[in-house]
C-alpha cells in the first residue's frame, strides 16, 4: 500500500500488561502499550488528518481494529446471491477510491488501509437513495462516491493537488452489510465517549499521566472507542457516510471482485 506508514517500535510492556488489572480502554494492549510509550507524541501526530498526512493512514486505530479482529476480510456471494440481498431490503453502500485495484485490495488485502475522515478516522463508505425527484440531479450513494475518483480542475493547495494526481484512474467498491452489524450514531458515540471520559477521570487505579494521555488519544480519535465498545460501523446521519471499522461485516458480490481484476 503506497504511503504507509509504520509504526514507531513501542516500548514492550507485555510483562506489565500481564500483571496490569487495568480494565476498560486499557484491556487493550495496544492501546496500554502506546499511552506507556515515550513515543506516545510522535505516535499521535501519525493519527491526525491534516495536509502533511493526506493519503496516509490511521497506524493506531489499524492495530486496535486488527486487535479486535475487525480487519477480518468481507464476505463473497455470488452475483445471485448479491442481488437476493438487495431484494430483501439490504441497502448497497460505496466508497469511491482515487486507486486502480481498489476494488481486489479492499476485498483481499489483510493489510487494511485505515485511513483518517473528517468526523473520525476509519473506512467511509456512502449510504442513501436519490432524490427521489431528481431536481438534484443523481445523488445515490454510488454517485456521491465516484465523484471521489475524479480529479478536481480547481484544488488551492499545491500539496493536495499533488496527491490527488497519485493515481490516474480509480474504482467505485460496493459492498452490503451484514444485518448483523453493530450501529452506532455518531451523535451517540460522543455521548458515550464523553461518559468513558468521565470514567477514565474519577478511575483510581491510573496515573494523571496515562489517564491524560488515556484523554488525548480518545479525544483526537473517537472511532477508538467505537472499536474498542464493539461497534462494527458509525453512523454519521447528516451526510450519509457509515465509518466502517469492522470490514468482515461488509458483504461483497464476488463477480464484481473477479472482473476488476
Amino acid at each position: 500500500m503506497k504511503d504507509r506508514i509504520t509504526l514507531p517500535v513501542l516500548k514492550d510492556n507485555s510483562s506489565i500488561y500481564s500483571r496490569s488489572k487495568a480494565n476498560g480502554l486499557l484491556s487493550s494492549e495496544v492501546l496500554f502499550d502506546t499511552v506507556t510509550s515515550p513515543d506516545f507524541h510522535q505516535i499521535m501526530e501519525q493519527t491526525k488528518r491534516s495536509l502533511d498526512t493526506v493519503g496516509t493512514p490511521d497506524p493506531l486505530l489499524a492495530r486496535v481494529l486488527t486487535e479486535k479482529g475487525f480487519n477480518a476480510l468481507p464476505a463473497q456471494v455470488s452475483n445471485t446471491q448479491y442481488q437476493m440481498l438487495i431484494t430483501s431490503g439490504l441497502s448497497p453502500i460505496y466508497r469511491g477510491v482515487r486507486k486502480d485495484d481498489a476494488i481486489i485490495d479492499f476485498a483481499s488485502n489483510p493489510d487494511m488501509f485505515v485511513g483518517k475522515g473528517l468526523y473520525c478516522n476509519g473506512i467511509y463508505f456512502m449510504y442513501g437513495n436519490p432524490c427521489p425527484d431528481g431536481r438534484h440531479g443523481d445523488t445515490s450513494a454510488k454517485a456521491r462516491a465516484s465523484r471521489y475518483i475524479q480529479i478536481p480542475q480547481s484544488v488551492p493547495n499545491p500539496k493536495l493537488q499533488e496527491h490527488l494526481k497519485t493515481y490516474t484512474n480509480g474504482q467505485v467498491i460496493g459492498a452490503i452489510v451484514n444485518p448483523n452489524a453493530r450501529i452506532i450514531t455518531i451523535k451517540d458515540l460522543i455521548q458515550l465517549t464523553s461518559s468513558i471520559k468521565q470514567d477514565v477521570r474519577l478511575d483510581k487505579t491510573i496515573s494523571q499521566e496515562i489517564k491524560t494521555k488515556l484523554l488525548d488519544l480518545i479525544s483526537q480519535d473517537i472511532a477508538v472507542v467505537a472499536a474498542m465498545e464493539g461497534y462494527d460501523i458509525i453512523d454519521i446521519t447528516t451526510t450519509k457516510y457509515y465509518v466502517v471499522l469492522n470490514r468482515g461485516m461488509l458483504i461483497m458480490n464476488n463477480d464484481e471482485v473477479m472482473k476488476s481484476r
